[in-house]
């Protein structure tokens, strides 16, 4: 009996580790793709909406070596990487501004809470009658759809430093330059991080949103016309590449954080 408490408390820290790991999402994540399978193969649901998972793998595969969807998705990639970096510009520089000075507050502060409620889907009409049809149309709406979260974050950042931090940047008698570079912008680099880390999936979002309202490539166009075709597999197969793209965005994005900012407020690296 004493050996089996010892083996018990030996054997507590490893399933302790397992259930705050992600191997528990994991694992829902296979149980529910073995459950699609399951109940497609063996005719518990018979619907040409609802191919096989291993039906739809294999179209993503195969779409994937023919280079169909590697060319979409780097034609996506790219429209989304110039807007993101647009946004992140705007939105830090707004943020700072907007939380370092008074009178900048006050003049944009209306303009930002007017604009934020607009859906990114409700202006791309608009945009349209100004910009075509083109990659501009694109890279606009990105912008517009990702900048909001960082230039709030931003501000809530600047805004969160503490009072002591910038009495101690008067004492040294540091400038408005080196008290916005050495304390405001190190101080709000974590609220900041979660705003571009949040931007990041609405700019692959409304990327895709714009290639399948105006667009003749991307991902969000080989969706379009799969479902137009109605090649089940084929709009699968588009969707399974967003979910391994965002998850591939996001990780790389955690591990950039992680070599930026190590001293961030959060204790150890964060991994997920």
């Amino acid at each position: 009996m004493r050996k089996f408490f010892v083996r018990a408390q030996v054997s507590l820290p490893n399933w302790h580790r397992v259930v705050h790991s992600r191997i528990m999402g994991w694992a829902a994540i296979v149980a529910c793709i073995f459950t699609w399978e399951l109940v497609v193969k063996t005719g518990l649901l018979v619907s040409p909406s609802l191919p096989a998972a291993s039906t739809a793998a294999a179209t993503w595969w195969r779409e994937i070596t023919e280079g169909t969807l590697s060319t979409e998705l780097a034609s996506t990639l790219g429209i989304m990487a110039v807007g993101y970096f647009c946004a992140a510009v705007l939105g830090i520089s707004l943020g700072l501004l907007m939380a370092s000075a008074r009178p900048a507050w006050a003049l944009l502060e209306p303009v930002v809470e007017l604009l934020r409620p607009v859906p990114v889907s409700a202006t791309v009409p608009l945009l349209i009658l100004f910009l075509g049809i083109d990659s501009k149309l694109k890279i606009v709406s990105v912008a517009l759809g990702a900048v909001f979260p960082i230039l709030l974050a931003t501000y809530a950042g600047v805004k969160s430093v503490t009072p002591t931090m910038r009495e101690t940047a008067c004492t040294f008698q540091l400038t408005r330059w080196q008290t916005l570079k050495e304390v405001l912008v190190p101080s709000a680099a974590p609220h900041i991080s979660i705003g571009l880390r949040t931007s990041l999936a609405i700019s692959l979002i409304v990327t895709v949103f714009a290639e399948m309202i105006a667009g003749s490539s991307g991902i969000g166009f080989f969706i379009l016309q799969a479902q137009q075709t109605l090649s089940v597999d084929k709009l699968y197969a588009g969707v399974l590449m967003l979910a391994i793209v965002g998850y591939i965005l996001n990780a790389a994005f955690l591990q950039m954080e992680n070599l930026i900012l190590p001293w961030r407020v959060g204790g150890p690296r964060r991994r997920h």
